[in-house]
This record gives C-alpha cells, structure tokens and sequence, in this order.
C-alpha cells in the first residue's frame, strides 16, 4: 500500500475483501499515502462505504490538490451514514469550482441512496438543489425526472404548472407561477412526509 506501482492490485485485493479487517488496514495506511496511492485508498474507502474514514475524507475534500479533493467528495457520496450526507451538503455550499463537479455527482448518488430508502422528501430536497441554473442542464433534466418520478401524482401538477411557467407573457403572471410552483411543492413534501410517518407506524 506504500508503493504506487502496487497499491493498486492492494486496493484491489482488499476491496474485495468485505472484512472489518481489511477495511482497518485501507483506513490506516490512508494519511500517509500520496499520489496515487493516495487516490486509490480513498476510492476502496468510498467502496466499502467506512463510516469511520468519513472525519478524514471531510478533511480530504477540502485537500489543494484538486484530485484528492475530488476523489474524497465521491467517496463521501458513495457512503449512506447521515454524516457524510451532511458532509456533502456542507461541501455544496461551499462552492468550491475545483470540487463542484464531484459534489454534484456525489449529491445524485446519495439523492438515489435515500429515494431507494423510502426517504422521498430528504431525496426530492436535493434533487430540487440540483435544479438550479448554475448546474449544467443534463443534471437539472436529470433532476427534475427524478422529482417527477417522486412525487405522488407522477409529476402531472408539477409538469403543468412548469409548461404554464415558460409561456408566462409577463413578469407578474410568471411570478403568480411561481408561486403556484412552490405551494404545489411545499404541498408533496407534506404529503410525502406523512407517507413516511404511516409507513413507520
């Protein structure tokens, strides 16, 4: 694991390798790798998804070196622990540009881990994050599919109100959408929050 021509085949072996063990040895040679070796161990980590590298990866992530950053952020995404949920959360808003690209792919990742959960409201918050203009429009179309598919009705409220939003012919009849948009949403949070609470009794 010290060694960049072998902490590959290293990383690979113990990847593979779904042990408490091995995951001790990945989080143990960690700090003092570099380089690549660095890269790799950060990525087995992500792997096995290591609760317990989720302080250092935090600090990774906000690594000069733009790579190790990266790499840590999708590491973190590729964790389901609350705390690297809000790890990610807080990295976003940062906006650090050198790790936007990660934070994005590792928002969409844990967006999809809490969707697959049952947890539609914690998913269809960062989905609606993920809608806004600065993200580059195959992640807001990706998004907002993703919203549709959670929201109860299929999205039919949401899709006309967004139709009706782009042929809006002035400022305060776009507004007056607007607004619609947000009570419509406010109102599926509720409505899946209380879905959530029946599914839990």
């Amino acid at each position: 694991l010290k060694s960049e021509e072998t902490v590959g085949i290293a990383c690979l072996a113990l990847g593979s390798q779904r042990s408490p063990k091995a995951v001790g040895i990945l989080r143990a040679a960690l700090p003092a790798a570099r380089g690549r070796a660095r890269l790799q161990l950060i990525s087995a980590l992500g792997n096995h998804r290591d609760a317990q590298s989720v302080g250092v990866l935090a600090e990774m992530a906000r690594d000069a070196d733009a790579a190790v950053a990266g790499a840590a952020v999708v590491a973190l995404g590729k964790m389901t622990g609350e705390s690297s949920g809000e790890t990610v959360a807080a990295l976003g808003k940062e906006a650090r540009p050198a790790t936007a690209w990660a934070v994005t792919e590792a928002s969409l990742r844990r967006a999809e881990q809490l969707a697959a959960a049952g947890e539609r409201e914690s998913a269809s918050a960062i989905y609606a994050e993920l809608l806004r203009p600065s993200q580059p429009i195959h992640i807001q179309r990706g998004a907002l599919a993703a919203l549709l598919r959670l929201d109860q009705d299929g999205g039919e409220q949401r899709i006309l109100l967004l139709k009706a939003l782009a042929n809006a012919k002035s400022p305060e009849e776009r507004q007056a959408i607007e607004l619609a948009v947000k009570k419509v949403t406010e109102a599926i949070k509720t409505q899946q929050s209380a879905t959530g609470e029946a599914g839990n009794k």
